[in-house]
This record gives structure tokens, sequence and C-alpha cells, in this order.
């Protein structure tokens, strides 16, 4: 889950364009990890890939590693 400085959760909306029964529906931003890469790299390369949003120059922190997205 990403949140704002002021403790707001970051919300995604669903494009009814990719298809799927959940257009229009609201979502927290997910992923995976690839085998090998380090669990901020893949954080910002799911950002960007989901929100067209680059986190690099975003304070970061993990705080909970499941291993999944």
């Amino acid at each position: 889950m990403i949140f704002s400085k002021d403790g707001k959760l970051f919300l995604g909306k669903k494009n009814p364009n990719n298809g799927g029964v959940y257009a229009y529906c609201w979502h927290i931003p997910g992923g995976g990890v690839n085998a090998g890469e380090i669990d901020l790299v893949a954080l910002r390369r799911e950002m960007k890939e989901e929100t067209g949003i680059d986190i690099l120059n975003y304070k970061t922190e993990l705080v909970d590693d499941q291993g999944k997205g």
C-alpha cells in the first residue's frame, strides 16, 4: 500500500479498455518481484507500469514483505 505524508491511501481505478470484470473498480496498485530483482526496484517498476508515476525521487520504505504482489 502507498500512503501520502498526511496518511492518505493511494488507489487506482481499473481501466475499462483493458477488459475484465473489475473495469472502473478501485484497487491498490500491486505486482510481483522478478527473480533476482531488488524489492525497491520492483516497487518502482510496478508503480511506473500500473500508474505511470516514477517514484525515483520519493522516499520509499518496505514495511512488510510477503514475497508476493
